[in-house]
């Protein structure tokens, strides 16, 4: 058996699209039956009928019903009663078509497991290719008419017909390329050039957002970089531009979503957020999803239409930012359904009401103790008790619902809320709800919302290292998490709270901690060489040797780097 960190990394990585596909899996030259449970680009969930165990770590993969041609290897299972689960990860070269997947799952299967190579997509009239490295989108080709380079600069007037005409005969009779010759031409200056190709790769990657049915292939391998410019490109904004731009509401509603389904905030969306461009009314239908929300929620509560809130949750759906966990069970006819969503989104408070109501919740918090923070009356509580109490707390004031709040001094006084609340559960936790830390008020009169989240912060962040040496991982990841929150300006809060997540064998939390300590201190080693053993154990063997080559740069002498890229068996003896 895998250990369970394997297993849970392949659960979280290859679930994209829900299923209960049965087929039968050839195991040892006979047939068996099986169901697929889900699936993505990298790897799916299979349940094999009537086995307790599996010889063949190696499946072929041919489902004619998925339009799936792969070779996959098991790298978790678990035993049911009716037989065994098993998570398959895809290897070599990957196959289908785009009617059993869309572009934005493609995207993310290939980001997912961190491989470089080329993802080809064509039909009977054209082929669009798009260049990853370690799982990110780097360049696009196509030989759309509309999508070359000169068409596109007509098009939006940057250069005539006559220069257009001119430049591309010269250059189909000389064989050099069409964009060298606009340069030399003076068409276009060198970084209008470089600007205009951006643009042109942008496109073919949101166009391919519209296409609905095509084949499609991944080979992974070393970029051609000697043909194509290896550019930045933010893969999470491109998805949701281009899926809002093209996603019809009927499709959505009719095909992908229910009001029923439940939603969740997707893993990696704490880092793809502050990549996203989105205005106050995106910002109000995202805080609204938490984990297990329906879409019947998000529509009764979001300011914006029906259709235009459709387009956008799926916009964020393919940028990866929300996931759909699973549907709920269905109960009565559309109308109890629409019921069960909620009120209307006119009943909403506003948000002058919204502000008001955290201003005076702030106020009170000054002069409360731990049981007033939690709306209880001192005295001894019941864990159930505390627990209830908590939970309704934490869902009505979690930061996380109010994104798009304007006021800079509301959502700082939401945060001290916010951490006023944990602070209490976590001390009557201690005391078994008696209180026996005493009515300590939580915060001193004079100080300001941001000097009470940054002494708060420190102290959270001094008691978390204490707790973390000890060897206490759970009070520490607790501790330091609160750190991480109040001061996410702090790279050393967010690399320790990762530590402790990773020593707690929570690799996918970890990797985003320590991801978001390296995006704010890019140079120190000892954070990449971190990075580096989170991705070895999510599996990302090209990605970890990558982060452990980068902390050596900056420090030749981390053994922890070192250590690190001997495990992936490419350091050079």
């Amino acid at each position: 058996m895998p250990r369970s960190a394997d297993k849970g990394h392949g659960k979280r990585t290859f679930p994209r699209k829900k299923l209960n596909l049965a087929f039968d899996l050839i195991l040892t030259g006979e047939y068996v039956p099986a169901v697929i449970t889900d699936f993505s680009l990298c790897g799916m969930g299979i349940l094999v009928k009537g086995r307790s165990d599996l010889s063949d770590r190696t499946l072929d993969l041919n489902i004619r019903s998925l339009d799936v041609n792969a070779t996959g290897r098991i790298v978790w299972q678990q035993e049911m009663f009716s037989g065994i689960k098993v998570g398959v990860r895809c290897i070599g070269p990957i196959a289908g078509r785009l009617r059993s997947y869309s572009f934005a799952d493609l995207v993310i299967g290939v980001y997912r497991s961190g491989k470089t190579g080329a993802l080809t997509v064509k039909t009977g009239q054209w082929t669009r290719e798009i260049f990853f490295r370690d799982g990110e989108m780097v360049y696009a080709a196509s030989d759309v008419g509309e999508e070359q380079l000169g068409s596109m600069l007509l098009s939006s007037g940057r250069i005539s017909l006559q220069q257009y005409q001119s430049s591309l005969d010269f250059a189909r009779e000389t064989g050099r390329s069409h964009d060298t010759v606009l340069v030399e031409r003076r068409h276009l200056s060198p970084s209008e050039l470089v600007a205009a190709v951006q643009q042109r790769v942008e496109a073919i990657v949101m166009n391919l957002c519209a296409v609905e049915d095509a084949e499609f292939s991944f080979r992974e391998g070393s970029l051609p970089e000697a043909e194509i410019i290896v550019m930045k490109l933010n893969s999470a904004e491109l998805l949701y531009r281009g899926s809002k731009r093209i996603v019809r509401p009927d499709m959505v509603r009719n095909v992908h979503l229910s009001p029923g389904v439940l939603l969740a905030p997707a893993f990696e969306s704490e880092s793809i957020l502050p990549r996203l461009s989105l205005s106050a009314q995106e910002k109000q239908i995202l805080s609204v999803v938490q984990e297990h929300t329906t879409l019947g929620e998000v529509l009764s509560r979001s300011s914006l239409t029906e259709d235009e809130t459709l387009r956008t949750m799926a916009a964020l759906i393919n940028a990866r930012v929300i996931d759909i966990a699973e549907e709920v069970q269905q109960r009565g006819d559309a109308a109890e359904m629409k019921a069960e969503a909620g009120s209307p989104a006119g009943a909403q408070p506003t948000e002058q009401e919204v502000i008001e109501k955290i201003e005076q919740l702030y106020a009170r918090n000054m002069q409360l103790d731990y049981f007033g923070v939690l709306g209880l009356q001192r005295g001894s509580v019941t864990p159930a008790e505390l627990k209830r109490a908590y939970h309704a707390m934490v869902k009505e004031y979690h930061p996380d619902r109010y994104l798009h709040l304007s006021s800079p001094s509301a959502r700082d006084k939401l945060h001290s809320i916010f951490v006023s609340v944990n602070e209490a559960y976590r001390v009557l936790s201690q005391h078994g709800g008696t209180g026996g830390a005493g009515p300590e008020p939580l915060s001193r009169p004079n100080e300001s919302p941001e000097e009470k989240r940054r002494n708060l912060a420190q102290t959270r962040y001094r008691e978390g290292r204490e707790h973390l040496a000890a060897g206490d991982l759970d009070e520490a990841i607790t501790l330091l998490g609160q750190a991480a929150h109040l001061g996410e300006s702090e790279p050393e809060y967010h690399f320790f709270y990762g530590a402790a997540l990773f020593r707690g064998k929570k690799f996918k939390e970890a990797e985003t901690a320590v991801r978001k300590a390296v995006h704010l201190s890019p140079r120190k080693p000892e954070y990449m060489a971190e990075l580096g053993h989170i991705y070895l154990k999510l599996g990302f063997r090209t990605r970890a040797r990558n982060t452990f080559e980068k902390a050596l740069k900056l420090d030749p002498s981390n053994s922890r780097a070192a250590d690190g890229l001997r495990q992936t068996g490419k350091m050079q003896s």
